[in-house]
């Protein structure tokens, strides 16, 4: 293969003794939009959604049940990208906490950026430095700053992003208003189905180049609107509902993203090279209440609670023992995990908030980590279908426990969510050591970090403006206007 030959780490890894120099492994990383950590059948066996290949290649996979995106998604890939908290690279929320009525604000609050700056250094900065080929396929995000580094691409070949800073297309049965793909008579006229058309073409071309390839798969479904294909929806038309788990236009979408997988997986065994390539399967954010259920877990995608931040995500290789791994993992170890499997150091003024699963694909069982999240404004407005209502507060989880700080009155929940995975019980009043270790630790971040803290009052703050918030977790059926089929 063309580039610098790079011993495959992950081998050596797994076999230290085994010394053998291989071609560099390819990487492709698979990212759904809104997936909860429920909506997989490998999570959930009630699960209403159907999901047979993402299940079955979990059971080849190192799974890591306890890994935490960020509550929306460009702060997510953000993360993903950089190996960095929302309060490093600034991006905290999509809607830079706009979309919050003023009264309903205690606090001005802090603010939030909407793209990464130019120069930012990304993953596929790392690839590129690596000789890999690079592509981006589908949604991105992140801005068109940061599509360069020092005046050059990152990625060589973009197929299927939005234009500007649309995070979800207007339409998922094509030509879509916002999202352009050159024309080609033989492409599927489904957005999600186009793009896994284009990532098989692009590994077909790498293959028959001989050229390593990192592949950045960013699929826009499950994300709203509720698009599907008519014969994906007749597939739910008899199925038993599981809760909130009812709407056949969202499980339609959901297999059309395992179709997604299979086919992928499909080509690179065509291909030859399934047994070289790497996969990383995760989800941007929990499920929204418009859309699906994610009980246990209580909040919903926005929310700092387990269903809007714990989301499903395994990494597959020929060579890695599968399992089940219960480390405290989050999204900003993707970068530092990458590095460790190509081989290449990460700058060193670059901050190191994650951390490599390079032990725990040796067999290390557990991680004696924090992960930490961060959200200093406000989301959500009572409008909306799915309620979602998120103030300014800070969590650390570490180990079974997960503390949140609110921001605005510094009140402190505490819950062992090994236990109570539904967060229903604080428990911080009982656990008063507790408590101040984690805050300790997390006061420590904020600062490290420079975490925005908010601080202005704001004089036109009406407590009764929230009142909606009453069963909020309570999806309102008659919202079915993003629902279409064909």
């Amino acid at each position: 293969m063309k580039g610098k030959n790079a011993v495959h780490i992950l081998l050596l890894l797994l076999l230290p003794l085994v010394m053998v120099a291989q071609p560099q492994p390819n990487v492709i990383i698979i990212m759904a939009d809104d997936l909860g950590y429920h909506d997989v059948g490998y999570n959930n066996p009630n699960t209403y959604y159907l999901t047979p290949t993402i299940d079955s290649l979990a059971k080849k996979s190192l799974v890591l049940n306890q890994f935490y995106s960020m509550p929306t998604c460009s702060p997510t890939r953000a993360s993903l990208m950089t190996g960095c908290y929302p309060s490093r690279h600034g991006i905290y929320a999509v809607d830079a906490f706009s979309s919050t009525p003023d009264k309903m604000r205690m606090f001005l609050g802090g603010r939030s950026k909407k793209q990464l700056e130019k120069d930012t250094y990304t993953i596929p900065v790392l690839f590129k430095a690596a000789g890999y080929h690079t592509a981006l396929i589908g949604k991105w995000h992140l801005g068109d700053a940061v599509l360069n580094y020092n005046n050059l691409p990152v990625f060589d070949e973009v197929i299927g992003r939005a234009v500007g800073q649309e995070g979800h297309p207007d339409e998922y049965f094509l030509p879509s208003k916002n999202i352009q793909f050159k024309v080609d008579a033989n492409a599927p006229t489904y957005l999600t189905d186009r793009l896994t058309y284009e990532a098989k073409n692009y590994i077909k071309a790498k293959a028959s180049a001989q050229e390593s390839f990192f592949l950045y798969l960013a699929h826009y479904a499950p994300h709203v609107p509720l698009h599907a294909k008519k014969e994906d929806v007749s597939r739910f038309a008899n199925r038993k509902a599981n809760g909130l788990q009812n709407r056949e236009s969202y499980a339609a979408m959901v297999y059309s993203v395992d179709r997604s997988v299979k086919e992928i997986i499909q080509q690179l065994k065509e291909s030859k090279l399934l047994n070289n390539t790497v996969i990383f399967f995760m989800s941007d954010n929990g499920g929204q209440l418009m859309s699906t259920d994610n009980a246990p877990f209580s909040g919903q995608k926005g929310e700092l609670k387990e269903g809007g931040v714990r989301v499903p995500a395994f990494i597959w290789s020929s060579v890695i023992k599968p399992g089940i791994n219960t480390s405290v993992t989050s999204i900003v170890d993707v970068l530092p995990t990458v590095a460790d499997l190509i081989n290449l150091p990460l700058p060193p003024d670059l901050p190191a908030d994650g951390k490599s699963w390079k032990n725990i694909i040796q067999g290390e069982t557990e991680y004696n980590r924090a992960v930490y999240l961060h959200f200093p404004g406000y989301t959500g407005n009572g409008a909306s279908n799915a309620n979602v209502w998120q103030g300014p507060a800070s969590v650390i989880r570490k180990g079974k426990w997960k503390l949140i700080q609110s921001l605005e009155d510094g009140s402190i929940e505490l819950f062992d969510v090994i236990r109570d995975s539904g967060e229903k019980k604080n428990i911080a009043a009982k656990n008063q050591y507790v408590v101040d270790e984690l805050l300790h630790q997390l006061k420590a971040w904020q600062q490290k970090t420079g975490a925005v803290i908010p601080a202005e009052k704001n004089n036109n703050y009406d407590a009764l403006s929230r009142s909606w918030q009453v069963n909020r977790d309570k999806r309102r059926e008659k919202d079915n206007t993003n629902i279409r089929i064909e």
